[in-house]
């Protein structure tokens, strides 16, 4: 503002680290409208600098459930998956909490095939996350048919059940 001969406007007030951290937080989440797991890492970056859970809840301006939700979530998607998703502002907790799971079972081969599919390219964040959520979606196990030999009185086999998940198809002998 020297340089240019502007005059600015200011308030000039002494902050401790933690007052500095309430405002920077507020204002940066006030100005940016952040997707629920940019907030979620928000949260844990700061825990993970040591500033207290206290401060961290005035610089989001969450309460202490929303903040242990978050940082569940954050601590749950690996940051591979969040560079190959980006901010998906359409996805909310319960989504990004269902991906979680679905990562903690699946295996690390099956990770890193879906993070690195080439569906992936040119998509948009949310359609990338929905992808990867499709992904790892664990395929139900389909039941082996189960055949049943259905005996008349005398012993004499007279129909053959066939059961499975979906179905159950009766064939009778002439």
């Amino acid at each position: 503002a020297q340089v240019l001969g502007k005059a600015v406007r200011a308030v000039v007030r002494d902050l401790s680290d933690a007052e500095l951290l309430v405002a920077q937080g507020s204002e940066n989440l006030a100005r940016e409208d952040l997707s629920y797991i940019e907030r979620a890492h928000f949260a844990r970056n700061m825990e993970q600098a040591g500033v207290a859970r206290d401060v961290i809840l005035k610089a989001m301006g969450v309460h202490r459930p929303d903040l242990a939700n978050y940082l569940a979530v954050a601590e749950a998607i690996p940051a591979a998956v969040l560079a190959a998703i980006g901010p998906a502002p359409k996805v909310g907790r319960p989504r990004w909490l269902t991906l979680a799971s679905r990562i903690k079972v699946a295996p690390a081969e099956r990770v890193d095939t879906a993070l690195s599919s080439p569906d992936l390219i040119g998509k948009a964040s949310d359609e990338r996350f929905s992808l990867i959520l499709s992904a790892l979606a664990e395929s139900a196990p389909r039941k082996k048919a189960r055949d049943e030999i259905v005996k008349d009185a005398r012993g004499v086999k007279f129909a053959r059940v066939e059961r499975s998940s979906n179905a159950m198809r009766v064939t009778l002998d002439e």
